[in-house]
């Protein structure tokens, strides 16, 4: 998932296995990157997720 908007998405009980949140180059920065503030990931199946030049990670993923 690139470039999106991921605030305070439900994404509990979802499947991420080897998920990638990441930016898009529009050459601009900061915009494109992926923000999951706030988002919930509850009980979601999170093995091999990744992370880049992503804002609002929650602390348990870094």
């Amino acid at each position: 998932m690139a470039g999106c908007n991921l605030r305070a998405a439900d994404l509990r009980d979802t499947d991420l296995t080897a998920a990638r949140f990441s930016s898009v180059n529009t050459g601009t920065p900061p915009h494109g990157l992926t923000d999951v503030t706030g988002a919930k990931f509850d009980n979601a199946i999170t093995r091999d997720m990744q992370f880049e030049q992503v804002i609002g990670i929650p602390s348990r993923f870094i």
